[in-house]
């Protein structure tokens, strides 16, 4: 007996709609950071609540920079909070709703650091749970205070890109190099934009993750090993 076959045609067609919105605990999970790193990010301003689920995914889909030659300075902060110390600024740890000296005074100082070291990085940046906020180009050692193992450092020197809130007008002075849902980034003056390598390896820090080890809030991104 002979049996007539009918195939089975298919197409593709669009997957449900995913929820607008994600609990904490499900943001944390597709960071693949902790509950309290995302804490941090949300303090900071990179994050609004209720959590934009489009927001998460682009988040999660950033690449994890990696050196090749050189180092870059990394500075590993949390989210703004009063400042407890004799430096004479009101905060300390990242916002973006910081004014651009704001961001130098919480940013720059002070740390326990290899002042030799950082001045020839040149690249210097602060991240809030392995995002960027910011980078300078740190070509200044301002001073030092502190004695022996808590002697701590200040560095000066061009913000070269940062966050800012999409909802704060942008400066004139300034130009926008990557937007995102809820946040900016950008490129701080015509200063800036003149140093070309500079600024192109701002932009693909600011638009990256950063992961570094090290047992204080200074580390320093590396090469990897060759075998």
């Amino acid at each position: 007996m002979s049996t007539t076959y009918t195939l089975a045609t298919f197409t593709h067609i669009s997957a449900v709609d995913a929820d607008p919105v994600m609990r904490r605990h499900d943001a944390a999970a597709q960071l693949n950071i902790s509950y309290e790193r995302l804490v941090k990010l949300i303090g900071a301003g990179l994050i609004p609540e209720p959590i934009p689920t489009l927001l998460i995914q682009s988040l999660a889909g950033r690449p994890f920079l990696a050196a090749h030659g050189g180092q870059l300075t990394v500075l590993r902060t949390g989210a703004r909070t009063a400042a407890n110390d004799s430096t004479n600024r009101p905060h300390i740890g990242a916002h973006i709703d910081y004014d651009n000296a704001e961001l130098d005074a919480t940013a720059l100082g002070w740390w326990r650091s290899d002042p030799e070291r950082v001045l020839r990085n040149r690249l210097f940046v602060e991240t809030v749970s392995t995002y960027p906020f910011a980078v300078w180009d740190v070509d200044e050692h301002l001073g030092s205070r502190g004695e022996d193992t808590d002697l701590r450092h200040h560095y000066a020197g061009q913000l070269l890109a940062r966050l800012r809130n999409r909802d704060n007008p942008i400066p004139d002075d300034e130009a926008i190099i990557f937007a995102m849902a809820n946040e900016q980034t950008v490129v701080t003056s015509p200063t800036a934009l003149q140093r070309s390598p500079l600024v192109a390896a701002a932009q693909k820090i600011m638009t990256s993750r950063i992961r570094v080890a090290s047992g204080g809030p200074i580390g320093y991104l590396e090469p990897e090993p060759t075998t």
